[in-house]
């Protein structure tokens, strides 16, 4: 009889919850992506079969593992944050790149090219799965390096997830790097880790307005606010339009003070969760870090 597979091994530890077992066979760094990528007989991922099977420890597991291994250069307290990694958002056409399944009789048009192989890893989940559930399972904003932050946005980007979920995914990836940099004990040059958030926002703006193939404008209706929450974040309203966020990015330069931006990311946080489906309404614990 044929031993199985490592393949077929690390899919079976998978499915039977077993880290040691996966922990052998994830031990040689040359192979740890490689393997991670590999699919199923239902073209389904390690990872995205730990999702579905809501097995929590293999999950928080193999993301650490792809955290621990992921090929990004590592100069992200440099002035040059743009040059992290391949992705630019100067090659983006955001009327032809994936903003969701065509329309009827409608062209659609997939332009992105991948600036890494290992984004497929998430990329391929993000098409599949609800993007609050993915923040909850992929995003760790305390301890997460923010070369990971940018390799989970590339991701989504690269993704085919629906409109309404990439733009939701755009938000609150540019609400956790304008935070991240307000948390940070590092003095970041330039404010360069809450500008990426901001152009994450803008380029989430583009979406929303976006009339490639016939869509209609998603405008953002901010959410009323908590007499608790409105006293923690003060007088303060989201911005709901784009010149608003080219002001604030403005104030961001010349006062060099990221304030306003933070408690934009709190608003963004807010929205998002007040306003989400009856079907993701349960505690999401990313909601609750942040």
């Amino acid at each position: 009889m044929d031993l199985p597979s490592v393949k077929g091994r690390i899919f079976l530890a998978v499915r039977n919850g077993s880290i040691e077992e996966l922990r052998q066979l994830l031990s040689d760094k040359e192979t740890i992506l490689k393997n991670l990528s590999e699919r199923d007989e239902d073209e389904r991922t390690p990872l995205y079969v730990a999702i579905k099977e809501r097995k929590f420890e293999i999950i928080d597991f193999l993301v650490k593992t792809i955290k621990d291994n992921i090929n990004i250069q590592r100069n992200v307290r440099s002035k040059y944050i743009r040059k992290m990694s391949l992705f630019s958002w100067a090659k983006v056409d955001v009327e032809k790149f994936s903003i969701g399944p065509p329309e009827e009789n409608k062209e659609f048009t997939q332009t992105f090219v991948l600036p890494s192989a290992d984004i497929e890893i998430i990329r391929d989940i993000a098409n599949k799965t609800n993007v609050l559930t993915l923040m909850e399972y992929l995003i760790d904003l305390r301890y997460d390096d923010v070369s990971w932050l940018e390799f989970v946005t590339n991701s989504f980007i690269a993704s085919s997830m629906p409109r309404k979920e990439k733009i939701i995914a755009l938000e609150l990836m540019g609400a956790e790097f304008v935070i991240k940099e307000l948390l940070s004990e590092v003095v970041w040059e330039e404010n360069t880790i809450c500008v990426r958030g901001l152009q994450c926002w803008e380029k989430a703006f583009e979406l929303r307005n976006s009339t490639a193939n016939g869509r209609l404008p998603i405008p953002k209706i901010p959410q009323p606010l908590s007499d608790v929450a409105r006293k923690a974040i003060g007088d303060v309203i989201e911005v709901t339009a784009p010149l608003q966020l080219k002001e604030m990015q403005e104030y961001l330069t010349y006062r060099d003070h990221p304030s306003l931006s933070f408690a934009q990311a709190l608003l963004v946080i807010l929205r998002t969760f007040g306003q989400r489906d009856v079907e993701h309404s349960k505690p999401n614990y990313f909601h609750l870090k942040t």
